[in-house]
Order: C-alpha cells, then sequence, then structure tokens
C-alpha cells in the first residue's frame, strides 16, 4: 500500500492530523495534510494545505462565507489528487456531507475518524453505559457532572446529524463505542499513532511523580483524583504530585517523561494522554474495558480507573508504596504501546482498516429502542423513530 496518495483532513483534534500524516509519509504513502481549523496546543505545526481566514476575520465580517467557499475551492482542487481522504472530526468540504458521496462515486476511499462530542450525545450514552455495560464516569452525587450531561438539544442535532450522515454517504468509520451514540452499523476500534517519548522503559523513581492534566475538571474527574491524593497525603505516603492545567503540550510530554504514575479519566478506554503516558513508559490509571467493546484487547496493563475517590486511593497505594510492582507496570506500558500504539503498529492498523480485516465493533442488538427510550424530548424521539434505521445491523 506505499503508493497509496492519501489526504489526511478536517480539525486539529490531539494532534491526529499532524501526527497521521507524519506516520504515513514515513511508512512510505504519498500523505498530504489540510486543516480547516487548528489546536491551540500545537500552535507550530505547519501543514501542506489549509483554509485560513485572513487574521482578525470575524462572523460580522463574513467568516462563514469566506471558510465555505475555501472548502469547495479546496475540494475541487484537491478530490483528483488522492486516493484515499482520511478525516478527522465530523467537519467535511460541502453541505450534507456530499463531499464524501461525490468521493466515493469518484472510486475514492472515506475513512472518518470521529474523536469524541462531534457525534456523542452524552446524556443519552451515559445511560447506556450505565445500564447495560455498568460503566460509571460519576459518581451518583456528582452534581457537577450531572450538570455537564445535562447538555442541550443542539449536542443531540450536532450528534444524531454527523453519525448518520457519514454512514449515509458510505463512510469508514472509526470510533470508540462511548461516542458513537447514533451508531447503526459496525465501527472500527479507535487507534491511533503516538510517537515515541523514551526508546526503552525507564527506572522508577524512588520518590514516584503523579501527574495529573486535565483539560476538563468535570470530565476527567479530577475531584476523585484530588480526593485520593489528599487520603495519600493523610496517611503519609511519600510521592510528588503535579496537576497540570493550561500547559502547552510540549511542557506536559516533559513532564510527563519524568513521571512514574499518570492519572488519566474514568471510561472504558484512554485517549491520547493516556497514549503519550504508555509512550513514557508511566504506569497509567484510565480505562480498561476491552469487553466494551465485544473484543479482548490482551495484556493491557492499564489499571481501570472508576470515579470513587476511596477504590482510587487503595488503587495508588499499592502502587506508590511497592517499588517492584511499579516497575513492573512501567515496564509492561511501554511494551503495550511499541505493540498497540507505535507508529508501526498504526501502519499496520491503518492497512487492516483498507482492507477491512481491523477490530470492529457492532451497535447493540437494542440500540434503536435503547435510543428512544433515553431519549429527552419528543423530538428527539420524533427524530430516531424517522431518521434511525429499523434494522440495525449489529
Amino acid at each position: 500500500m506505499s503508493n497509496m496518495r492519501v489526504l489526511v483532513c478536517g480539525v486539529e483534534i490531539a494532534n491526529n492530523i499532524f501526527t497521521f500524516t507524519d506516520v504515513l509519509r514515513k511508512s512510505g504513502m504519498d500523505a498530504e495534510s489540510l486543516c480547516f481549523i487548528k489546536s491551540v496546543y500545537y500552535p507550530d505545526n505547519i501543514y501542506d494545505h489549509g483554509i485560513w481566514a485572513p487574521p482578525g476575520m470575524q462572523r460580522k465580517h463574513g467568516l462563514d462565507f469566506f471558510l465555505f467557499f475555501g472548502k469547495v475551492i479546496a475540494f475541487m482542487r484537491l478530490c483528483a489528487r488522492f486516493d484515499v481522504f482520511l478525516y478527522v472530526w465530523s467537519h467535511s468540504f460541502l453541505p450534507f456531507k456530499l463531499d464524501m458521496l461525490l468521493l466515493r462515486l469518484l472510486g475514492k476511499r472515506v475513512i472518518v475518524f470521529n474523536c469524541g462530542d462531534d457525534v456523542r450525545y452524552r446524556p443519552i450514552q451515559s445511560r447506556i453505559d450505565r445500564e447495560h455495560f455498568n460503566l460509571r464516569y460519576y459518581a451518583d452525587n456528582d452534581s457537577a457532572y450531572l450538570k455537564k450531561h445535562d447538555a442541550g438539544g443542539n449536542w443531540f442535532i450536532r450528534g444524531f446529524y454527523h453519525q448518520r450522515l457519514e454512514e449515509i454517504m458510505g463512510a469508514t468509520i472509526v470510533s470508540f463505542r462511548s461516542q458513537a451514540t447514533f451508531q447503526s452499523r459496525p465501527a472500527y476500534f479507535y487507534r491511533f499513532p503516538q510517537p515515541a517519548i523514551c526508546s526503552e522503559p525507564r527506572r522508577t523513581n524512588d520518590i514516584p511523580l503523579i501527574i495529573h492534566a486535565p483539560t476538563d475538571r468535570v470530565a476527567k474527574g479530577t475531584y476523585y483524583v484530588l480526593e485520593a491524593i489528599e487520603q495519600l497525603r493523610v496517611q503519609g505516603v511519600e510521592f510528588e504530585f503535579e496537576l497540570i492545567e493550561n500547559q502547552s503540550n510540549d511542557y506536559l510530554l516533559e513532564r510527563v517523561s519524568k513521571a512514574d504514575i499518570v492519572i488519566d479519566q474514568p471510561g472504558p478506554w484512554f485517549g491520547k494522554f493516556g497514549a503519550e503516558a504508555l509512550a513514557a513508559g508511566c504506569v497509567l490509571f484510565s480505562g480498561n474495558r476491552a469487553d466494551y467493546y465485544g473484543f479482548m484487547d490482551e495484556n493491557s496493563p492499564v489499571i481501570q480507573f472508576n470515579p470513587d475517590a476511596s477504590a482510587l486511593y487503595e488503587q495508588l497505594v499499592k502502587v506508590v508504596t511497592d517499588v517492584q510492582f511499579r516497575q513492573g507496570l512501567m515496564i509492561a506500558s511501554h511494551e503495550y504501546w511499541k505493540k498497540r500504539y507505535s507508529d508501526e503498529a498504526f501502519i499496520r492498523y491503518f492497512e487492516k482498516i483498507c482492507i477491512g480485516t481491523a477490530e470492529r465493533f457492532n451497535p447493540l442488538h437494542q440500540h434503536r429502542e435503547l435510543l428512544l427510550e433515553y431519549a429527552r424530548t419528543w423530538w428527539q424521539r420524533l427524530l430516531i423513530r424517522c431518521f434511525y434505521p429499523r434494522n440495525v445491523n449489529a
């Protein structure tokens, strides 16, 4: 597949556009990048193509029209040059994702990496996960998280619109079950490349350094982390702790490269920060529920982080006080990164996606009924009845 021409395009989320392009190029593919919206966390990234508004241009100056025509022109200029169009996030070149349909009619491969709230509707998703998978992102009395999940109708419309149109247009979808609220057909499990941070497993520090770096304290379970850390301090356990917020990714990686333990977020699996921790050979507290996807990911060393400060404290005590146990987990983390999230692992996985043999997870057999049951308003139920398939490909 080294002769494939790939355009990686979309919104820069977790440095995916930049990293995907770089890794595909290194494998010998002819890959280029196009960014619709840059990320503030990666200000120095340079892309092959971009749709940049003039400095200071705002909506009242016609920003939306500028971006619309910029996307149309970019699509017309690039649609014939590439064999595979890899989208990151939900943005597309044309309204109603017609670009995806046109590309498929031209014989192109369209792959969409959904990244979170572009397709997720939290009030429904959290109910499905709690009731059917015994998976909790927050405690029953967590008012802050309950308020966050009580999102307005616009979030429902966005997630439903993007998921349905991507499927209707025949795109190959790569996602997490925990964000694919309105999934109606199989999707590939979301794996991504994480560049190396250390070449070999590191020796643990005599006094372990614990890092937690929330971009959103509510979603990342920071309350439970701080409560568990305070319990460690009260018990006189010797460790160092750093809470990192509003810092560049370069600073974060520099600190992670010196850490022993990283606490990421509650949930079924880890994301970008968790992969960075594994690449640095850190013990990772995050998600390790491979059963949630219907397949078993063997030998994952990640420690499941549940929204329970006392349980987190008990897990941390073992890792912090037992040096040999901690060292073994650090070695296992680095080996797991190399096997599943290194550049080479991603290329193998991407090629499997292209030929249709990569790991996939199905919608639930009763998915439509669950959406109707957990919908929050009459108009949400109406949209589901009218536009969500009756025969789900489970």
